[in-house]
């Protein structure tokens, strides 16, 4: 039995690798932790706890290493950014499991969106344009405007021209960067990439439809070499050790990268269903077991993301719903 401990179970990321994990795999026992006891993830775990804010960092840092001693864990998932970037700093004080976390020459690219063109652009991967306030400014438009760290939708604007950038100056500071849009919201593509120990390399690109603060409410896998192998040379140029999400666009025939995610993404829910367990992968390569073997499927799929109902009792135990 393997025991593993996921943070942020309310999150909708981590409550996704919970389900994939204990759906498919039945030597899976989890425990989740969260701040707040009505949380979603609650349905997919064996045992739940109250954590402190990841703010309160050093308390939170010694309740996850208790944690992972009391349950006698063999693997803790940090699923957040925040998380991760805090237990970069503490990869030391898991004498006593493995940390699911990629090394951090990964996470140093990965988690700045800046960094991250600069290194497509070194090895010749399809980047963006893409500058940092108020060092550089765009020559042509539009642009999508973000911060350089962190994810999802949050602290984002778009600019369509020099006077609608210039009405943005009082918001944005160093911490923001911009990127040239480039195609359309219907050919975005996501694209996990699993690289083991050994070097075997899996990747499953899948075209996406946004929704729902930002998760993919609709997914199809695409089947095209040439994404297999862009997948393949990040993995490689990287010294992928683990997973990570590729993010992408087409545009006149060719796929632009427009950030890469050094963490376990939310589509997880999805591309388990079709058999890419690349979470569950990920924990057998650390604990020095082979990773199961792969074979994606040639036909066509789509997954659609549905809504469901969750009742709790007052003290945050589930009593009906989800699945």
């Amino acid at each position: 039995m393997k025991k593993i401990v996921i943070s942020s179970i309310g999150a909708n990321v981590s409550a996704a690798i919970a389900r994939s994990l204990k759906v498919h795999n039945k030597d899976i026992w989890i425990a989740g932790f969260d701040l707040n006891p009505f949380s979603y993830g609650k349905m997919y775990i064996d045992e739940f706890f109250i954590s402190p804010p990841y703010k309160e960092k050093d308390k939170y840092v010694n309740f996850v290493l208790e944690l992972c001693v009391k349950v006698n864990a063999d693997v803790f998932i940090p699923v957040t950014e925040n998380e991760i970037q805090i237990f970069m700093c503490y990869r030391q004080d898991f004498r006593h499991c493995k940390l699911l976390l990629l090394d951090d020459k990964v996470l140093d690219i990965c988690l700045s969106k800046l960094k991250t063109q600069l290194f497509l652009h070194e090895h010749g991967i399809y980047d963006i344009p893409t500058g940092r306030f108020p060092e550089t400014y765009p020559s042509s438009f539009p642009v999508i405007i973000k911060k350089d760290r962190g994810n999802g939708s949050h602290d984002m604007f778009f600019a369509y021209s020099k006077k609608e950038l210039e009405s943005l100056q009082g918001k944005l500071d160093e911490s923001y960067i911009w990127q040239a849009m480039i195609g359309t919201d219907e050919e975005e593509i996501t694209m996990p990439i699993f690289a083991s120990k050994n070097g075997e390399i899996r990747c499953f690109p899948m075209k996406r439809r946004l929704g729902l603060e930002g998760m993919s409410i609709r997914v199809e896998p695409v089947h095209d070499l040439l994404l297999e192998k862009i997948g393949e040379q990040i993995a490689r140029e990287i010294g992928l050790q683990g997973c990570l999400d590729v993010q992408l666009r087409k545009d006149n025939g060719l796929y632009y990268i427009f950030e890469i995610n050094p963490r376990i993404s939310s589509s997880i829910g999805f591309r388990s269903l079709m058999g890419f367990q690349d979470a569950y992968w990920w924990i057998q390569d650390v604990l020095g077991e082979k990773p199961d073997d792969y074979r994606m499927e040639e036909k066509k799929l789509v997954g659609i993301k549905t809504l469901n109902e969750i009742i709790f009792d007052a003290e945050g135990n589930v009593l009906y719903g989800g699945n």
